[in-house]
């Protein structure tokens, strides 16, 4: 991993492989080592980049409150300092939203977009769902949040999967949001994203739209509204995976990538 300078913080990010140019943005508490089944897979057709945002992983945090827009800032002066004309975006739910924003900010910077568990608006059940978790942080109960997290990110087998690693995943999730005014201030920015709906018009890039059949953070309908919505977009459903559709279904969700991008 390496650091470079970008709007007065230090951002973490690393490089691998070569060729055209994949640009990777990290979920909601995520860091980019959440990644690592994607690079692993793709660095040897392209260059991947995987990057801390502000408040993620190892990058430096800001000591004054920013807004959603400054997060697509960060992303424009990190291709910018990192030498990328131009990429292709793969985002994951916070992540898809900065690739959204981006996409129709700065169209020329933008190569194909692969949006992952992406949702553009907030209905009211699924408002309740986030406000929920919200309060837990708010309430400093971080394993609370983590299991509540992980029953509505993954499926029923998935996480049965990853039951006898519960426990040192919960143990590294906590110590992720240990820094409770950090976590409740990313958490604000990431809300302050929707609704984003109307604007989804103007994304040029051609787009691939994977969901998971089980995702009850994103669910599909909210895939099939944004695919509505983005004039040249193709929509993939993943039978059976959830929301960390990327971790559950890494080999497919990779090919799909890949075949998108080379096509």
């Amino acid at each position: 991993m390496d650091f470079v300078h970008v709007n007065g913080l230090e951002f973490c990010y690393e490089i691998n492989g070569e060729g055209s140019a994949i640009v990777f943005i990290n979920g909601h508490f995520a860091s980019l080592d959440s990644w690592k089944l994607q690079v692993a897979d793709l660095k040897y057709d392209f260059k991947t980049i995987v990057y801390d945002g502000r408040d993620q992983g190892l990058t430096q945090s800001p000591s004054e409150p920013y807004e959603f827009d400054d997060l697509i800032e960060d992303l424009k002066s990190l291709m910018f300092q990192l030498n990328i004309e131009k990429a292709h975006l793969v985002g994951l739910s916070h992540g898809a939203s900065i690739a959204q924003r981006f996409s129709v900010a700065y169209p020329d910077l933008v190569d194909k977009l692969i949006l992952i568990g992406a949702v553009s608006e907030l209905t009211p059940s699924r408002k309740m769902l986030y406000d929920t978790i919200f309060d837990l942080i708010k309430a400093g109960k971080p394993k609370e949040v983590f299991n509540f997290l992980s029953i509505l990110s993954y499926s029923e087998n998935f996480l049965d999967s990853i039951m006898p690693n519960f426990g040192v995943l919960q143990q590294k999730f906590i110590k992720t949001v240990s820094n409770l005014e950090k976590t409740i201030r990313e958490t604000k920015v990431v809300l302050s994203h929707f609704p984003f709906s109307e604007e989804l018009s103007g994304i040029k890039a051609p787009t691939l739209l994977i969901t998971g059949s089980e995702d009850r953070i994103a669910p599909v309908e909210a895939a099939r509204k944004i695919n509505q919505k983005i004039r040249d977009c193709t929509l993939k459903i993943i039978k059976g995976a959830g929301h960390g559709v990327h971790l559950e279904r890494a080999a497919i969700v990779n090919k799909l990538i890949r075949d998108f991008i080379k096509s």
